[in-house]
């Protein structure tokens, strides 16, 4: 892997960086170490999280989007797919939705399987994002189908859109916390099939002065002011400072809770990020190792 090719965007070189960081096992967290130190020395830029129930339209809306904000700059996707309870394997389908120029390098495109992990994510989708924020302008995050309690993509990312059935109606009412607290804006989505005149009255109760959407990406209808808004968000990323949540799941995964506990749990782990996240991993490993 080209460091550099990866950062100019050459599509083969930044997966192979992309791999290094998804590589969870223990005899790779030397390289993935210095990658990430690599990676925290450039900027970052917005990263977007795409979130909602299963069917509710995340893969056509996150394909409209990325199509219209690739028009003003570079453009990356993160796509996380449900794996299966039984097989552990995943079908990776999201890319199936997308229509994108391979040759075109301002526009990327990474699928997860989400290894059965609750919340939305994947295991290293803070490591993927935060590497695609260094490259590319906008980048956006599709969760898994979730439901009310799974809020994951909101520890990591700049502002989340949370999408919204037509149909919702007084169903809302009954998700008003979890999800519906972590939403910096609300996408109702498939307008052009739907009355969405019941998700727009229940939104009006909880939405407390955030956004409201109502778009259909089949005929493009709010599209253009959905666009605008994304594009208006601001164009420096603040996902190195959210590191101390992957951190403390990393060590977690590693060591387990009182492993986590030994470094003075979440507000510990915010504590040792501030030098960066990989002085913190290696701080973590030595003083570990000591003991």
């Amino acid at each position: 892997m080209d460091f550099e090719k990866a950062l100019d965007r050459d599509k083969r070189h930044l997966a192979k960086l992309l791999t290094v960081l998804e590589d969870r096992r223990e005899t790779t967290l030397t390289n993935r170490t210095r990658v990430i130190k690599q990676l925290e020395k450039l900027p970052s830029h917005g990263v977007i999280g795409i979130t909602g129930a299963p069917g509710v339209g995340k893969s056509t809306l996150v394909s409209a989007l990325s199509g219209r904000l690739r028009k003003n700059g570079t453009v990356a996707v993160l796509a996380i797919d449900p794996s299966s309870m039984r097989s552990g394997g995943a079908i990776l389908g999201d890319r199936a939705r997308l229509d994108s120029v391979p040759e075109d390098k301002g526009f990327f495109f990474r699928s997860q399987a989400n290894q059965t992990e609750l919340g939305g994510l994947a295991p290293s989708s803070y490591l993927v994002m935060m590497a695609l924020s260094k490259i590319f302008d906008v980048v956006l995050v599709e969760t898994v189908g979730v439901g009310q309690s799974e809020t994951s993509v909101a520890r990591y990312v700049d502002h989340v859109a949370l999408l919204v059935n037509p149909a919702g109606g007084d169903g809302l009412q009954a998700v008003k916390a979890g999800v519906m607290e972590e939403a910096d804006s609300f996408v109702i989505t498939k307008a052009d099939l739907v009355d969405p005149s019941a998700a727009k009255i229940a939104l009006a109760k909880v939405a407390n002065g955030r956004a409201v959407f109502e778009v259909s990406a089949r005929d493009g209808s709010g599209m253009r002011e959905l666009t605008q808004s994304f594009s208006e968000l601001p164009t420096a990323g603040g996902i190195d400072g959210k590191s101390h949540h992957y951190l403390a799941l990393w060590i977690t995964e590693q060591f387990g809770r009182r492993g986590l506990e030994s470094f003075g749990g979440d507000r510990g782990c915010e504590r040792i990020c501030k030098n960066g996240l990989s002085t913190a991993i290696t701080q973590v490993v030595e003083q570990l190792q000591t003991k």
